[in-house]
């Protein structure tokens, strides 16, 4: 504790003050200015009490950098932590470089050797960002890509292998079963023709293939032998009709034109998705062309950024020079 000195005088310690006319508020009253009413007092604490700022861990990392406008002008020249985080060590590395090429003699040399390291590790940045915002986007349009494209080509796989085994059916059958008419509503819709026609063609199918059965039928108890016909008698000559064995030509119609049509369907569906692969190709190669470029609003923020920094990094060579009396 310092010692008065002999100009100084010891205060009595009994000295009796003057009453506190500010009621415990901070601040002298200024000459001249009416005295604050206890109203306007009270109204003073009041307020504080509500602008105190976050108390929680929470609260004041929410708010820790209201101040930073922009990440690419933070005042720390390296960004040390978060996603963010880049290398200590490689801007460490390039101030030594700019430490062997201008040599600092001194403090004000050395600072200034220092702010054009920063500025160069901002201009660098401004390259990474360029390239980052590239990747960015071009990994968000070939996402939204993926996930349309995916979507149909899954679909149309699912249709071609549908037919191919509506295929099978009919080729073992003669129609379109109702379970497969079912899958077939439910994966192209009611009102495509390919559905409807199957539906229309099995029907008829159906009901052709019911009339050859009764047909057969009744032939088959035609030629069982009847009572009384003696050994040797040839007995009532078989019915005139189709062979049994044959298929009817009008149920062969129905089969024909049912596996024409499954095929034809399957022939356009192939190449719907062919067209489809070749266009997401050449769409996949467009956009990674575009994408060579960042937005516009992206891109001027760079320019205005990298100007500035230009700008800067000629003021601050200028100065070194000047320092160096060259």
């Amino acid at each position: 504790m310092s010692q008065p000195t002999g100009d100084q005088k010891e205060q009595p310690t009994d000295t009796v003050r003057p009453p506190d006319k500010s009621n415990g508020t901070s601040g002298a009253q200024a000459p001249g200015e009416p005295p604050s009413s206890e109203q306007k007092i009270k109204a003073n604490r009041e307020n504080s009490k509500h602008s105190t700022g976050p108390k929680t861990e929470r609260g004041k990392a929410a708010i820790r950098n209201n101040a930073w406008r922009h990440g690419l002008y933070a005042n720390d020249a390296v960004i040390r932590e978060g996603h963010g985080q880049e290398n200590e060590e490689e801007f460490q590395e390039l101030l030594r470089g700019f430490r062997r090429s201008w040599e600092p003699r001194d403090a004000m040399q050395e600072y200034q050797v220092r702010a054009l390291a920063e500025t160069e590790w901002r201009l660098q940045r401004v390259v990474r960002a360029e390239v980052g915002e590239i990747r960015r986007q071009t990994e968000l349009d070939w996402a939204t890509l993926s996930t349309r494209d995916s979507k149909v080509i899954s679909n149309l796989e699912s249709k071609l292998k549908l037919l191919a085994e509506v295929r099978d059916d009919v080729k073992e059958c003669g129609y379109v079963s109702n379970a497969f008419q079912e899958q077939l509503e439910s994966l192209f819709g009611k009102d495509v023709s390919l559905v409807a026609d199957c539906r229309e063609i099995s029907q008829l199918a159906q009901k052709e293939q019911k009339e050859q059965d009764l047909s057969d039928l009744s032939s088959a108890e035609l030629e069982q032998p009847q009572d009384g016909v003696q050994d040797g008698d040839p007995g009532p000559e078989p019915a005139q009709g189709k062979d049994s064995s044959a298929e009817d030509s009008s149920v062969g119609d129905y089969k024909f034109d049912l596996l024409l049509l499954i095929d034809i369907s399957t022939v356009l569906l192939e190449q719907d998705l062919e067209n489809l692969r070749t266009e997401r190709l050449r769409w996949q190669e467009a956009n990674l062309l575009t994408c060579k470029l960042p937005s516009r609003e992206f891109a001027d923020t760079l320019i205005r950024y990298e100007t500035a920094l230009e700008k800067k990094k000629e003021r601050i060579i200028k100065l070194l020079l000047q320092l160096k009396g060259k």
